[in-house]
C-alpha cells in the first residue's frame, strides 16, 4: 500500500493513494474515530477488484465472480462488530463483468428449470443505498450473451438475508416478441 496515516487524539485518517487488494486497486480515504465512541467512515474508489474473494471475505458469499469497478461511501458507529454492521449507512456504485454467478442458470430459467447451474454475464451495473445495515437496489441491470436481466431487492447485513427479484428478458423469444420471466431469490 501507499498511504498517508495521520493519528491525532484517538482519530486515525488513512489517505489511501494506492492499495492493491483482491487483484485490484483501491484509492480514497478511511477515518477511524474513537474520541467519543467508535465511528468509521470510508470513501473509496476501486478498479479491477475480484468480486469472488472480496465477497467471500466480507459477507461469506462465494457465488459471484469477475472484476468490478466502482465507488463506495460508508459511515458507521457502535461499540461492537454487530452494532457497526447494523448501523452502517452509505452507498455503492458497481460495474462488474465479465463474470459468473454460480447456483442459477438464467438461460435455463426461461425453460422452467431454476435448479442450479451457472450464469455467465457480460456486464452488470447497479447502485446500492445502505441504511441501518440494509442494502437496497432498484436499478440492477445485467447483460448476458442472449438475455437481459434487471433486478431489485435488499440484503440485510446483520442476519445475512437476501431478497431479490430478477426479471429475465429474452428479446428474441416468441418470434421476436420477447419473453420475460421473474425470478425471486431468497
Amino acid at each position: 500500500p501507499r498511504a498517508l496515516v495521520t493519528i491525532d487524539n484517538s482519530r486515525a485518517v488513512f489517505d489511501l493513494r494506492e492499495l492493491r487488494a483482491y487483484e485490484g486497486l483501491l484509492t480514497g480515504q478511511a477515518v477511524l474515530n474513537n474520541r467519543s465512541g467508535f465511528s468509521a467512515r470510508a470513501d473509496l474508489d476501486f478498479a479491477g477488484v475480484a468480486l469472488g474473494p472480496l465477497l467471500q471475505a466480507a459477507m461469506g458469499v462465494n457465488r459471484l465472480t469477475g472484476p468490478a469497478d466502482g465507488s463506495l461511501s460508508l459511515l458507521t458507529s457502535g461499540g461492537s462488530l454487530h452494532e457497526l454492521v447494523a448501523q452502517v449507512d452509505g452507498s455503492v456504485v458497481l460495474r462488474a463483468g465479465p463474470g459468473r454467478i454460480d447456483g442459477i442458470d438464467l438461460d435455463q430459467v426461461l425453460t422452467g428449470n431454476v435448479s442450479g447451474g451457472t450464469t455467465i454475464f457480460d456486464q452488470a451495473v447497479t447502485t446500492i443505498d445502505i441504511q441501518n445495515g440494509v442494502m437496497r437496489t432498484s436499478d440492477m441491470l445485467m447483460s448476458l450473451p442472449r438475455l437481459q436481466a434487471s433486478g431489485e431487492g435488499r440484503v440485510d447485513l446483520p442476519p445475512k438475508t437476501l431478497d431479490m427479484l430478477f426479471s429475465v428478458l429474452a428479446p428474441e423469444a416468441r418470434s421476436g416478441r420477447g419473453l420475460s420471466i421473474p425470478v425471486r431469490i431468497k
